[in-house]
C-alpha cells in the first residue's frame, strides 16, 4: 500500500508538471496564433492593394480602348523621345504619390506566413502530445487509486472480522467492531474502535478502564497480525495496564501466535517472562555489576485450552531473581 501511495504521489507530481508544460505550450500557441493573424492581415492587405492596382490598370486599359481606341501596347509604342518630359514627369509624380498612398508592400509575407504556419503546426502537435500524456496520467492515477482502495478494503474487512473474533475471546460475552468514519472516502477516513466488555454497554474505548482500553488495543493489533501474518512480531511493554486475568488472556493469545511465528516482547512482567522459551536482558548483580542475561526457560508446553472469569492462571515458572536495569 505504501508503494502504491508513493506511486500515486509520483503520478500526481508528473501530472502537475504536465499541466505546467501544457500552460507553457498554450501561451506559445497563443503568441504564435497572434503573430499568424497579424501576418494574415498584412498578406490580405497586400493582396487587396495588388487587386486595387490591377483594377486601376484595367481601368486605364479600358479608358485607352474606350476613350482613345488604343490598345495598351499601341499606346506604349506611340511614346517617343519627343514627348513632353515635364508632362511625363508630372504623370510619374502623380503615379508615385498614388503608389505612396498604397504603403509599403511586404514581399516576404508569404515566406513568413509559411514559417509561422510550420511553427504553429509543431506547437499543435506538442500540445496534442501533452494532452495525451495528461490523459494517460489521469488514467494511471485512477487505476492506482482503485488498486489502493481494493487493497485497503480487503485488508480492512479481514482485520475487522478478526477484531470481532478476538474481542469475544479477550472479553468473554463482549462485542467489538471497527468502523470507518467516512465509508464513502475510505482512503481519507479514520478508523473508530468500538469495544463493549461483557457487562458494559459502552462502545467507545475512551469510556473503558485503562486495562480494558489496553486489551481492546491489543485485540486490534493482533487482528492485524492475524489478517496479515508475519514470521516475526516485536512488542514493547504492551501489557503493564492489564490485571492478572486479562494478562493471562493476553499471554494465551501470544502463546498461540508463538506456535507459527517468532514473538519478542520487551517486558518487566514476570508472568510474561514465564511463558517465554528464551529470555534476554541486562540484570544488576548484588555486587553492583551488570550482566547480560540469556537463559532458556522450562515451562509447560501449552497453557490451559481456555480461561474464563473464574479460572485460575497457569502455574508459575520460577525466573532467576535479578534486579532489572532500565
Amino acid at each position: 500500500a505504501t508503494d502504491a501511495a508513493d506511486e500515486r504521489d509520483a503520478a500526481g507530481a508528473a501530472e502537475r508538471a504536465a499541466a505546467s508544460r501544457e500552460a507553457e505550450i498554450n501561451k506559445s500557441w497563443r503568441d504564435a496564433s497572434t503573430e499568424l493573424d497579424r501576418l494574415r492581415e498584412t498578406y490580405e492587405e497586400d493582396d487587396r492593394l495588388r487587386g486595387d492596382i490591377e483594377r486601376r490598370v484595367r481601368d486605364a486599359e479600358r479608358l485607352l480602348r474606350d476613350g482613345y481606341g488604343l490598345e495598351p501596347e499601341s499606346a506604349l509604342a506611340m511614346l517617343t523621345a519627343d514627348d513632353s518630359v515635364p508632362s511625363l514627369e508630372k504623370a510619374s509624380e502623380l503615379v508615385q504619390r498614388r503608389l505612396g498612398l498604397l504603403g509599403r508592400v511586404n514581399l516576404l509575407a508569404t515566406g513568413e506566413f509559411e514559417v509561422v504556419q510550420e511553427r504553429h503546426d509543431f506547437m499543435q502537435r506538442e500540445l496534442d502530445d501533452i494532452r495525451k500524456a495528461r490523459r494517460d496520467l489521469l488514467e494511471l492515477v485512477a487505476q492506482v487509486d482503485h488498486e489502493i482502495q481494493e487493497t485497503f478494503g480487503s485488508a480492512f474487512r479481514d482485520v475487522a472480522t478478526q477484531f470481532e473474533r478476538l474481542v469475544k475471546e479477550l472479553f468473554p460475552g463482549g462485542e467489538g467492531r471497527l468502523v470507518l468514519t467516512d465509508p464513502v472516502n475510505p482512503l481519507e477516513a479514520g478508523i473508530e474502535i468500538e469495544a463493549s466488555p461483557g457487562r458494559k454497554r459502552v462502545k467507545r474505548i475512551s469510556l473503558l478502564s485503562g486495562g480494558e482500553r489496553s486489551l481492546a488495543a491489543l485485540a486490534f493489533l493482533f487482528a492485524i497480525f492475524t489478517a496479515r501474518p508475519s514470521p516475526f512480531y516485536l512488542m514493547d511493554e504492551v501489557e503493564p495496564a492489564l490485571d492478572d486475568l486479562n494478562l493471562h488472556r493476553f499471554l494465551r493469545l501470544v502463546a498461540g501466535f508463538a506456535r507459527d511465528a517468532q514473538v519478542m516482547i520487551v517486558t518487566h512482567q514476570k508472568r510474561t517472562m514465564e511463558i517465554a522459551s528464551m529470555m534476554y536482558g541486562v540484570s544488576l548483580n548484588k555486587d553492583g555489576t551488570t550482566k547480560i542475561l540469556c537463559q532458556r526457560l522450562e515451562h509447560p508446553d501449552d497453557l490451559a485450552p481456555d480461561i474464563s472469569e473464574g479460572e485460575a492462571a497457569p502455574e508459575r515458572v520460577d525466573v532467576p531473581e535479578t534486579e532489572p536495569v532500565g
